[in-house]
């Protein structure tokens, strides 16, 4: 699989219709269905950890001028998971403690707060205002779900807000 060779690469990732934007990261595992990056601002600092659904990858790049202008510091403390692992379950069973998330859907549409129940199908999130305020369940289904972004701060799960950068 192409992936395997993508493991030591910092890369561009566009999974949404503008081809003008794209998250950079670094593979840390991947398997058919989703890959997990560690993901980097602008600037080349570490941002977030996201999980994100093969199928709404259109085209990757790497070893691109915009990379290496990013200067991202030591590629080897990035954290990487066995092959072969069911991300689905590896990611989602570490965040059922009440780690903040952020799930966009393949339609745009984003619900951010913690999760509270995942199953095969579907996952239920206690949605969170930007101020922590409760603001009701979304309950979101796996195939319509883009990315999941966390591990970082999310305003609107009740973190302070991190520089959008």
């Amino acid at each position: 699989m192409f992936w395997e060779t993508l493991m030591d690469e910092f890369i561009e990732i566009y999974s949404e219709d503008d081809v003008t934007q794209f998250d950079v990261g670094k593979l840390i595992a991947y398997d058919d269905e989703w890959i997990l990056i560690d993901s980097f601002d602008k600037n080349g600092q570490y941002k977030e950890k996201q999980l994100m659904s093969v199928s709404t990858i259109f085209r990757i790049n790497y070893g691109t001028k915009y990379i290496k202008a990013l200067g991202i510091q030591d590629p080897n403390e990035t954290s990487k998971l066995n092959p072969g692992v069911d991300l689905w379950d590896e990611v989602l069973n570490a965040l059922s403690d009440g780690q903040p998330v952020s799930v966009t859907l393949v339609n745009g549409d984003v619900a951010c707060g913690t999760l509270a129940e995942y199953t095969e199908k579907y996952l239920r999130i206690d949605q969170k205002e930007e101020d922590g305020e409760d603001d009701g369940v979304a309950i979101v289904f796996r195939a319509d779900i883009a990315y999941i972004e966390y591990d970082q701060k999310i305003p609107c799960a009740g973190s302070e807000a991190s520089d959008p950068s």
